[in-house]
């Protein structure tokens, strides 16, 4: 939903109220400017509900229109999200409000309908009871690797190693690889599992693969996974892994500890000897 004031400007702008002698007339006025952006708002609509229909949080097996250029054209798999599709759509939006504003351009009282749009804006937009959280990215964790990255670049796998591997949920799981990631820019070593708005596929194979070499105490193939992978350093972020592996993590982070080739940095850090 685009919110009142926008939604009411357009309606301003693409309907023309007129009236002529005892009659009313509602009447729309396109040249060739207008209609292009007309068809963004309308094909962005469309294109945002997805291939099937979804109506009031039930999936319906209704094919939209989306699901035709979907099978022909499959190169539009990779915009995986329909709502993506919404950019057009406020595209055309913003394009019909900006023409109903242009009309008070050369008036005395423009100044005064610019800020009244604003405060209406103002009010339904910027929420009064606000409520923030702040988290802190900078562990001591972080703070040895940097210092052990500035010196020379090493490669870092963080585990759990996406964000669907990690607990409880999918909203933890993103906010858990968002802080890798943010971390990333302060440490400086080169982070093998990145967070990049796709989700690449031998990534989940791996993290399983490496779920299974924890639950069942595998130090020997846990080992020879990451150095297939070509990895320096590996950090253990026990408390987001999932319920089926928390039991088996501390006793396969002991375990890790006493193995060859292997220099433990403190309790959740192990540096790799390739």
């Amino acid at each position: 939903f685009p919110g009142f004031l926008i939604l009411n400007l357009d309606i301003f702008s693409l309907f023309k109220l007129s009236k002529i002698k005892q009659s009313l007339l509602i009447s729309v006025q396109l040249n060739k400017e207008k209609f292009y952006f007309l068809i963004l708002i309308v094909t962005g609509l469309i294109f945002s509900l997805g291939p099937r229909l979804n109506f009031n949080s039930i999936y319906n097996l209704i094919p939209l229109p989306y699901s035709l250029l979907l099978k022909f054209i499959p190169l539009l798999d990779v915009v995986r999200v329909p709502i993506r599709w919404s950019f057009l759509f406020f595209l055309g939006l913003t394009y019909f409000s900006l023409i109903f504003l242009s009309r008070f351009t050369y008036k005395s009282y423009y100044k005064v309908v610019i800020l009244l749009i604003f405060l209406i804006f103002t009010l339904e937009y910027v929420p009064f009871n606000l409520q923030t959280t702040r988290k802190n990215y900078i562990t001591e964790d972080y703070k040895l690797l940097k210092g052990i990255c500035s010196k020379n670049k090493k490669v870092l796998m963080e585990l759990p190693l996406t964000h669907l591997n990690a607990a409880p949920n999918i909203r933890e799981g993103l906010s858990y690889i968002t802080t890798l990631q943010l971390s990333s820019t302060y440490h400086e070593c080169n982070l093998i599992n990145g967070y990049s708005g796709y989700d690449i596929p031998e990534n989940f194979i791996l993290a399983n693969t490496l779920d299974e070499y924890i639950k069942r105490q595998q130090t020997d193939k846990f080992i020879k996974e990451l150095q297939k992978q070509e990895v320096d350093i590996v950090k253990f972020n026990q408390s987001y892994f999932i319920n089926e592996v928390k039991p088996s993590i501390k006793n396969f982070i002991t375990a890790i500890a006493t193995q060859s080739g292997i220099e433990k940095l403190n309790d959740d850090l192990f540096l790799l000897y390739r």
